[in-house]
């Protein structure tokens, strides 16, 4: 199996100021990888410095003063791997007690009826619009889907999704080859979903 991922950013900078990147793939065992990385501040090559991660991922961290900066990504991975093991690290940094569950909110489990819906879906929808939007900045083409319940255990199989995580939705990016649609034709008006002080209000 060969995959790859390409990403191309551009940041203006302001003011003077630190900047951290994480888009580089980890290695796998059994499996090869081919990358290429490259920081450009207005026609300047800028080296980062590199900092390794537990996972063997790594941080790409530059100190940047005032222009346009542009950033270019790709890497090709061929192989498969099973999923990493989970150590005695990862329980400690990903299984500690949940924000939804802290000492001021009253109670010390993630019971879901103690929300009107469950907070940790919505928080994942919130993440997975910045995403959306983000992809559609950058000028590619992006799109949420859901996950019909018998596709989730295939899912896992797929891209090694461990057991503790529970899949929701899948998100696609990539170049579009279709015309852009437009979905102002199924909104409802503006002042049906927007309220003013009341319910039903628009002033």
């Amino acid at each position: 199996m060969r995959r790859e991922v390409a990403a191309e950013l551009e940041v203006e900078i302001t003011a003077p100021t630190t900047l951290e990147f994480q888009i580089a793939i980890a290695p796998h065992p059994n499996t090869s990888v081919s990358e290429a990385l490259s920081f450009n501040l207005d026609g300047a090559n800028v080296q980062p410095l590199e900092i390794s991660g537990v996972h063997g991922n790594r941080i790409h961290k530059l100190d940047v003063p005032v222009g346009l900066l542009k950033v270019e990504y790709s890497a090709a991975i061929v192989g498969r791997t099973d999923p990493a093991p989970v150590t005695e690290y990862d329980l400690s940094m990903y299984l500690r007690p949940s924000r939804y569950a802290e000492a001021d909110k009253g109670w010390t489990d993630r019971d879901a009826a103690r929300w009107p819906v469950p907070y940790w879906d919505i928080d994942t929808g919130m993440a997975s619009l910045m995403m959306l939007l983000t992809a559609v900045d950058a000028g590619l083409g992006a799109c949420f889907f859901g996950m019909p319940v018998d596709a989730i255990e295939p899912f896992r199989k797929e891209f090694g999704v461990p057991a503790g995580f529970a899949p929701i939705g899948a998100i696609s990016v990539g170049f579009s080859d279709e015309p852009p649609r437009s979905s102002r034709s199924r909104r409802r008006p503006i002042g049906d979903v927007v309220f003013r002080g009341n319910w039903g209000s628009a002033d």
